[in-house]
């Protein structure tokens, strides 16, 4: 069989609850090079367990010249990884996803966030100015609130089915000021969240019965001419 393949170069949360595995072939194919014997398979496998007493999850390439793999496990867990290569002969020794100093490495199985709630909106002047609220998605990632959201992105748009956005704003914070509305504008709101993986779906505001926020625009002053002060005055 050959020997363990010669390293996993990065294990990394991809697309919605799945790990990417990138991973370099065997020195030693079978006769003691890299060459002389062709591979017939890679398999990589899950454990919850950093010993690996038990094999949770596995997928194999089928082709013994393919060095990534992906596959879907579940949401939150942290999954420990190895890598094994396979001959005519049977399957060879695994190697194991570590840290530098060589301790196993887990990775988190994680997903875009869930959507923002209790969305808010208020013309808090008259310069044309919206200011958006919300709070964290129940749901950052992981079932729960421990993934780090890295940003919001805040849409505005008079189309109640978002057809076209007009504004778009994105931050980190629970608030954001939208400007340069259009007066009167009737505007509907949404939100969505990033982790790590990117954004995720949108929630708007009201839910299921949708509320709109109008721009409010101060009126310019009014023009003032000269008059004509050549009549008599009354």
């Amino acid at each position: 069989p050959p020997g363990a393949p010669e390293g996993v170069v990065s294990v990394v949360p991809s697309g919605v609850s799945e790990l990417t595995v990138r991973y370099l072939p065997p020195l030693d194919t079978g006769a003691g090079d890299k060459t002389s014997v062709a591979l017939t398979n890679m398999r990589v496998e899950f454990s919850r367990n950093e010993t690996f007493t038990e094999v949770d999850w596995m997928t194999e390439s089928g082709d013994g010249a393919i060095w990534v793999q992906s596959m879907a496990l579940p949401k939150g867990v942290t999954f420990y990884t190895r890598v094994r290569a396979a001959n005519t002969i049977g399957w060879g020794p695994p190697v194991l996803y570590t840290h530098p100093n060589g301790t196993a490495r887990g990775v988190r199985v994680l997903a875009p966030p869930g959507p923002p709630s209790r969305i808010t909106a208020a013309a808090p002047a008259d310069d044309g100015t919206v200011e958006v609220t919300y709070t964290l998605p129940l749901d950052t990632g992981a079932w729960d609130q421990s993934e780090p959201v890295t940003s919001y992105m805040v849409e505005l748009d008079d189309d109640v089915g978002f057809g076209s956005v007009d504004v778009v704003a994105e931050g980190r914070s629970l608030s954001q000021m939208v400007h340069r509305l259009r007066a009167g504008a009737r505007y509907y709101v949404r939100v969505r969240a990033a982790n790590v993986l990117g954004y995720g779906r949108p929630a708007t505001m009201g839910g299921l019965e949708l509320t709109s926020v109008v721009a409010v625009v101060a009126p310019s002053a009014p023009a003032v001419t000269a008059g004509d002060a050549s009549g008599p005055l009354q």
